[in-house]
């Protein structure tokens, strides 16, 4: 037994287990690092995306409607893309919004709106017929898109 203790002790560490307790250990420091940065919030949220998505289910008010939206840096940047009939129902919107939790803190930088004109109405006219005058059709829809930067609107899908 002591020939055994002895001829242990005088055995040198193998160096290629001593490299890979050392790249072991090294990857369980970095690791470690990586849950304490997720854990602060320091990146965003790691919740998901399920509250932002309930938040805007709960809010959005009749005669609008959301067609496209982007969320990025773990919700601290967030473009909204939008459509409406009415545009006093925006400022509501926007303001609803706020109510939410997981929308609250966000600030949005820029606003952009433009009406989508209805195609002009086609209608065949008979030979020799009388040619009625073509009702106004009803205005269209207003597009919206909230940016939380001044800085051209993305499209959506892109």
């Amino acid at each position: 037994m002591e020939a055994a203790t002895k001829a242990a002790a005088i055995r040198k560490a193998n160096p290629q287990l001593i490299a890979e307790l050392e790249s072991a250990e090294g990857r369980l420091r970095r690791l470690g690092d990586i849950a304490r940065l997720l854990e602060s919030g320091a990146v965003g949220s790691t919740g998901g995306f399920a509250d932002y998505l309930r938040g805007f289910a709960r809010q959005v008010p009749e005669g609008l409607w959301l067609k496209a939206f982007t969320i990025e840096s773990g919700g601290n940047d967030m473009e909204i893309h939008g459509s409406m009939l009415n545009a006093a129902a925006l400022p509501d919107y926007i303001r609803r919004l706020g109510t939410e939790k997981v929308f609250q803190g966000r600030n949005f930088a820029a606003l952009t709106m433009n009406r989508v004109e209805p195609p002009a109405a086609v209608r065949p006219v008979a030979q020799g017929a009388a040619v009625s005058p073509t009702p106004t059709p009803a205005p269209g829809p207003i597009d919206f898109v909230l940016m939380p930067k001044l800085v051209e609107a993305k499209e959506p899908g892109k």
